[in-house]
């Protein structure tokens, strides 16, 4: 075709193939695992632990019960707080408020999970300065099968940190420190003891980067 529209992105393309490798990759993997997740859930194979009471946590906040639940064993209607701080939850009500179903969460989690590859790659790329190299790590996150069991064992929020602790590392090598914020705050809104883990950035701020208010902080 003559089209320079077309023309143009085929150009794009052939300089980035190994990103649109990736992109691909992930398409594929997220089609993929949300089919099996959706099945598992069909055929009656989640459970209250985790996906139950997540969903009615998520639920409950679009119905203005904000971060409530029914605790497992108790019987009662509290706050979450009293079993865990995995804010993100709260941030999903308006995604799940679109399509009130489980599945949303099980959907939201593989995509999630699958964006993890292209920080993968993007780390790679610039420390490894290859991209080839970096493609090859891209590929071996994504059939990585401890990444893929927390894909299908329900849902958890402390999951989806595994993409916001790569995205945060990876704007932190960056120097983009306002998203590397962002995604580290995020990952702490998964679970309270991610908190810990981010802490480590500090050290990392202060000493490599020399940030010392920024890493003490």
């Amino acid at each position: 075709t003559k089209n320079t529209i077309i023309a143009k992105g085929e150009q794009w393309v052939k300089a980035h193939k190994h990103i649109m490798i990736v992109a691909a990759l992930v398409v594929i993997y997220t089609i993929y695992f949300s089919t099996v997740t959706f099945l598992r859930y069909d055929n009656l194979y989640t459970g209250k632990f985790d996906l139950g009471n997540m969903s009615q946590t998520v639920w409950n906040t679009t119905q203005g019960r904000i971060f409530m639940f029914t605790h497992p064993d108790l019987g009662e209607n509290m706050s979450r707080l009293a079993v865990h701080a995995d804010f993100i939850l709260v941030l999903l009500a308006p995604l799940y408020a679109l399509w009130p179903d489980p599945r949303n969460l099980l959907f939201i989690q593989t995509v999630v999970l699958a964006t993890g590859a292209i920080f993968v790659y993007l780390i790679s790329k610039e420390v490894l300065k290859n991209k080839n190299l970096a493609l090859t790590f891209a590929f071996v996150y994504l059939i990585n099968p401890s990444l893929q069991r927390t894909n299908l064992y329900d849902f958890h929020a402390v999951t989806l940190a595994t993409t916001f602790f790569l995205a945060a590392f990876y704007f932190f090598i960056k120097k983009r420190y306002t998203y590397f914020l962002l995604f580290a705050l995020l990952a702490g809104f998964c679970k309270e003891h991610v908190w810990l883990i981010i802490s480590l950035f500090g050290f990392l701020l202060f000493f490599w980067h020399k940030k010392r208010l920024f890493g003490s902080i």
